[in-house]
C-alpha cells in the first residue's frame, strides 16, 4: 500500500483497522505520527463512515479532524469488503484498495506495523497514557507491559513485539470439520442448549453452529431437520428436505473450509417432496439409480452440499450399494444399504467413508467383485468402503473397499 502524506506525517504501509465486538478500532501510523484509539461505539462499517469526533494527532499535538474516513484513503472499498461513503475523497495518492485487514464477525486481523510512538486514549487528544513501539508505557516508572494485540490493554506477561516487524493475530473462521453420529431428535422451536445437549452431529464455523437430526412426525415416520444458530440466536431451520412417508433422518455434517455438507438417510422413494428433487445432477440420481432390479427398502444415505446462509441444498447424490444376486443376468440387481461413517476433504474432493453391504459400487455404478483378503482398503480400517466424489457431488472419481476389487 502506498504511503499517504498528511500534514507532515505519513500512514505506514501496515495501517490497520480492527472492528468487532469489544474491539477498539486502531490506526497504526508511521514513525512521525501517533494514533488516537477510539471507543468502539464510534465505529461504523458497511458504508456508515466514521464520526467527525475522530481525530489523528501528530507528535506536536497538531490535530487532524477528518470529516469522513474516506478522506484519509481516497478509496471506495477496503479489501475487507467494508464500503466507504460515496462523498468525494481527498486525493491522497492511495491506490484503489487499502489493505486494512479482513473485518467480520468471524474473522479479525490486526497487523502491528512500524510504530516508534503509540498513544492510547480518547478522541480529540485526551490521552491517558503513552506507549512506545514495544508496548511499554513511557513517562512513568511502571514496569514494561506489552499490549494485548486484540484488546489494547497492557498484559501482565507477554512477549514483546519486535520493532519494525509486523505481527498478525487472527481468529480463523475456516477449518475442516466432520461430525457423523447416530441421529438425534429435536423440534423446530428447541433452544440451542437443548439441541446441543442431545450430543448429535454438529459443526461450528465462527459464531455459527449447525445441527442436524430428525423430527418424529408420526409414530411410524421421521423427517430430517437442519438448524443454524448464530451466537445462540436461531438463524434458520429447515424441515422441508424430505416430507414423504420415507423414514428420513440427518446423521452427519461436515465443513471443508468453504462449504457445508450434510448426510441424510432414506429407506426408499415415496410420493411427495423427497430427496430426489436435489439429486438430479448427482453421481447416483435416485434411490434405484444403478440398480436395474429397483429398490427393496434398504436404508441408504444421501450427501448434500448446503448453503450455510440459508440451508438451501445446492447439489446432492444418493449413496447406495448394489446387491448382485449372482444370477445369469444383472437385471435383478437391487439397491442395498450403505451407511456413511465419516467425511474428509482433499484437493476439492469429498472422501466418503462408509459401511457398505453387498456389494459396494465402482465409479461406474456397477458392483465390485468380492475377493476375500483383497481390496485396496486396509483390513484395519474402521469402515469397509470409500468413495471419492467431485466437490459438486456429480461424479465418483474412485472407490475402494475391503475384500472387494
Amino acid at each position: 500500500m502506498a504511503s499517504t502524506d498528511f500534514g507532515g506525517g505519513s500512514l505506514a504501509n501496515s495501517a490497520t483497522a480492527v472492528l468487532g465486538q469489544g474491539i477498539e478500532p486502531r490506526w497504526t501510523m508511521g514513525s512521525s505520527w501517533v494514533a488516537s484509539y477510539f471507543p468502539p461505539t464510534h465505529a461504523h462499517n458497511s458504508g456508515g463512515g466514521f464520526s467527525t469526533q475522530h481525530s489523528i494527532e501528530s507528535q506536536d499535538s497538531e490535530t487532524k479532524n477528518p470529516d469522513r474516513f474516506s478522506e484519509f484513503f481516497g478509496t471506495e472499498q477496503l479489501l475487507s469488503g467494508v464500503d466507504l461513503p460515496g462523498n468525494a475523497p481527498v486525493d491522497t495518492g492511495v491506490n484503489g484498495q487499502v489493505n486494512l485487514g479482513q473485518v467480520s464477525g468471524d474473522f479479525l486481523l490486526n497487523s502491528w506495523g512500524q510504530n516508534r510512538n503509540l498513544r492510547r486514549g480518547e478522541t480529540g487528544g485526551h490521552f491517558n497514557q503513552d506507549f512506545d513501539h514495544l508496548g511499554r508505557r513511557s513517562g512513568t516508572d511502571a514496569p514494561d507491559r506489552p499490549l494485548d494485540p486484540l484488546t489494547g490493554a497492557p498484559q501482565e506477561e507477554a512477549a514483546a513485539i519486535a520493532p519494525d516487524l509486523p505481527r498478525s493475530v487472527n481468529v480463523p473462521r475456516n477449518g475442516m470439520q466432520s461430525s457423523v453420529k447416530n441421529a438425534v431428535t429435536f423440534g423446530i422451536n428447541d433452544s440451542e442448549a437443548a439441541i446441543s445437549a442431545k450430543n448429535g452431529p454438529k459443526v461450528t464455523i465462527g459464531t455459527t453452529t449447525v445441527y442436524i437430526g430428525y423430527r418424529q412426525v408420526t409414530s411410524a415416520n421421521k423427517d430430517p431437520i437442519l438448524v443454524s444458530f448464530n451466537n445462540g440466536v436461531r438463524r434458520w431451520v429447515r424441515t422441508d428436505y424430505e416430507t414423504t412417508n420415507d423414514d428420513g433422518t440427518g446423521t452427519g455434517l461436515a465443513w471443508d473450509g468453504s462449504n457445508l455438507y450434510a448426510v441424510f438417510t432414506s429407506t426408499g422413494t415415496q410420493p411427495g417432496n423427497g430427496y430426489s428433487r436435489f439429486t438430479g445432477s448427482g453421481w447416483l440420481r435416485g434411490y434405484t439409480d444403478g440398480s436395474p432390479g429397483g429398490g427393496g427398502g434398504s436404508r441408504v444415505s444421501i450427501l448434500a452440499k448446503v448453503d450455510l446462509a440459508t440451508g438451501n441444498i445446492q447439489s446432492a447424490t444418493y449413496l447406495t450399494a448394489r446387491n448382485d444376486r449372482r444370477t445369469v443376468t444383472v437385471a435383478d440387481d437391487r439397491t442395498n444399504s450403505l451407511t456413511v461413517k465419516g467425511l474428509q476433504f482433499s484437493g476439492g474432493t469429498v472422501i466418503v467413508q462408509a459401511d457398505s453391504t453387498y456389494a459396494p459400487r465402482r465409479p461406474d455404478k456397477t458392483s465390485m467383485t468380492q475377493r476375500v483378503g483383497g481390496g485396496a482398503l486396509s483390513a484395519n480400517s474402521s469402515y469397509n468402503y470409500e468413495v471419492v466424489l467431485a466437490g459438486n457431488l456429480g461424479s465418483a472419481l474412485s472407490t475402494k473397499a475391503k475384500d472387494f476389487v
